[in-house]
C-alpha cells in the first residue's frame, strides 16, 4: 500500500482505498464459501483498514453501510457475485460526498 501511495504521489495523485460491498458476507447463498484461510471478509477489512492507518492512506469503507440495508436491498446490488448497475449506483452514492471535496481541493484536514 505504502509503495503505491509513493507512485501516485510522484505524478501528482493522491492514492485511497475503496472496500466494495462483498456478497459473500452480506447476502450469502448457498454453497458461496464465506472465508478462505480462515478469514472473512470483515476480517479483511480490519486488516486493510489497519494497513492503510499506519501509512495514513484513506479508506472508502462501501461494506459497512451496505451492511445497515435490508436483505432485499442487499440481494439487489449483486448479480451472483458482481455488483448490478444498483450495486454501483450504491456504491457511487457512498463515495461522492468524500470524493467531491477531494475534486475540489477542499479535503478536510
Amino acid at each position: 500500500m505504502s509503495e503505491m501511495k509513493k507512485e501516485s504521489a510522484s505524478v501528482g495523485s493522491k492514492f485511497a482505498v475503496v472496500a466494495l460491498p462483498v456478497r459473500s458476507a452480506l447476502s450469502i447463498r448457498k454453497g458461496m464459501d464465506q472465508k478462505f484461510c480462515d478469514m472473512d471478509y470483515n476480517d479483511e477489512l480490519r486488516m486493510l483498514k489497519e494497513v492503510c492507518s499506519q501509512d495514513n492512506i484513506p479508506v472508502f469503507d462501501t461494506q459497512n453501510p451496505a451492511s445497515k440495508l435490508s436483505e432485499l436491498d442487499k440481494d439487489y446490488l449483486f448479480y451472483f457475485v458482481h455488483l448490478t448497475p444498483r450495486g454501483h449506483k450504491f456504491v457511487a452514492s457512498q463515495l461522492t460526498p468524500a470524493i467531491e471535496p477531494l475534486l475540489a481541493g477542499k479535503e478536510k484536514k
